[in-house]
């Protein structure tokens, strides 16, 4: 059996519709994995608002019984917590940054390639 010639727009095609089925089963497994990712997320946001709630709590306690040690306790606490989060949003902004950075560079090489 001789081997037939493929064009360059047939390996064109073939490549396309390789990286199609690729990206599909890419975005498969996200959906799939979504919905553990949701249930995590969700069960750190309760227990985020529970200690808030605890905190809050803890002040009012020492608002209405005039205990002085109690609130500032429980500010210091929100304070940290406060600059706990500040500082996780600087680190996302930075790792964000260098994902978009990354982002551009491989557009970039994208359009060099198609050009």
């Amino acid at each position: 059996m001789e081997p037939t010639e493929v064009s360059e727009e047939e390996v064109e095609l073939r490549y396309e519709r390789a990286m199609l089925l690729s990206e599909r089963d890419f975005l498969r497994r996200e959906v799939d994995s979504t919905a553990s990712v949701q249930a995590r997320v969700t069960t750190a946001r309760k227990g985020d608002a529970e200690k808030d709630s605890e905190l809050l709590r803890m002040y009012l306690s020492g608002l209405l019984g005039g205990n002085l040690q109690a609130r500032r306790k429980a500010e210091t606490n929100m304070r940290e917590k406060v600059k706990a989060k500040r500082a996780h949003l600087v680190e996302l902004r930075r790792i964000f940054g260098e994902l978009q950075k990354e982002a551009m560079q491989v557009r970039d090489r994208c359009v060099a390639y198609t050009a």
